[in-house]
């Protein structure tokens, strides 16, 4: 995505993002978090990137461009994308049974579940996870994948999987591709779009330095670091349901390919079609049960 241009010609109010501006420099002063990054984009181009405060506290490392955050759930949607295109290409289809790519899931229940179930939190086992000890080997996250028990009937309703789901998904792209899904994610996904030092699900030992570190607010004022979420472990992890990094504008330009139906400046990842297929509510008025 290109430099930052005029909002207004982007038809965007610049007072409500003066506004944004001062909220976040406020939050920060009044020490709700150590820092933070906004990114505001239209029509392909950025109106607004600024950076605020620190990424880490100790020892102190000021917010800056490049610096990369924890996306938590943002990662799915990055994830999912790396489906799409294997759907794409032809590789796979959203009515297909999981189980028709990855030999194995059919076990506990999971025998119908579809794709487009799996990526809309249909696909009926939320509360399974994957050990820690399984995420740098992939024989090991593909056992526990198909060791996950259905606890209802995929398709039947909604309830948000926070980790299961995409775990499943990368196990998927695998089985399709052939490839490590962080691999995948990153040649298929990201690098097409020129943000492969902007975007990463699977962190590099290199790219360490400019991760931000995690804290929690203390009820006393400060922060006490999460050391859980720093560690060195699941930066390489590249979780696919919430341990990707990213700089803001580099999320921005991704959400905007979206918003444009799968074509960022001149890169066209995706049909429009499609985009539109998967950006559907699959799930009308029925409640997420979590």
């Amino acid at each position: 995505m290109t430099d930052r241009e005029d909002a207004e010609a982007l038809g965007l109010d610049p007072r409500p993002l003066a506004r944004l501006v001062e909220t976040v420099e406020g939050h920060i002063a009044e020490g709700r978090y150590p820092g933070a990054e906004i990114a505001v984009a239209r029509h392909g181009r950025l109106a607004l990137n600024r950076r605020f405060g620190r990424a880490r506290l100790d020892p102190p490392q000021a917010a800056e461009e490049g610096t990369l955050w924890l996306l938590f759930s943002n990662t799915k949607v990055i994830t999912a994308a790396a489906v799409w295109k294997l759907v794409a290409d032809g590789r796979l289809r959203f009515t297909d049974p999981v189980a028709m790519h990855l030999p194995g899931f059919e076990a506990h229940g999971k025998d119908r579940q579809s794709v487009l179930e799996l990526l809309t939190h249909q696909g009926g086992f939320p509360n399974s996870d994957m050990p820690p000890e399984a995420w740098e080997d992939r024989e090991a996250r593909r056992r526990a994948v198909i060791g996950f028990k259905a606890e209802w009937t995929p398709g039947s309703r909604v309830h948000y999987h926070a980790g299961a789901a995409h775990w499943t998904a990368a196990a998927l792209i695998e089985a399709v591709s052939g490839r490590d899904f962080r691999d995948f994610i990153r040649d298929e996904v990201i690098a097409p779009l020129g943000l492969e030092n902007e975007v990463f699900v699977g962190l590099p030992d290199s790219e360490h330095g400019r991760a931000v570190d995690m804290h929690a607010p203390l009820e006393g004022g400060g922060f006490e670091p999460l050391a859980e979420r720093n560690t060195p472990e699941i930066r390489r992890a590249g979780i696919p349901g919430g341990g990707g990094y990213a700089t803001a504008k580099g999320m921005a330009a991704f959400y905007q390919m979206l918003v444009q139906g799968g074509r960022l400046e001149d890169v066209r990842l995706f049909p429009s079609r499609l985009v539109a297929y998967c950006t559907r509510n699959w799930t009308g008025e029925r409640v997420d049960e979590r």
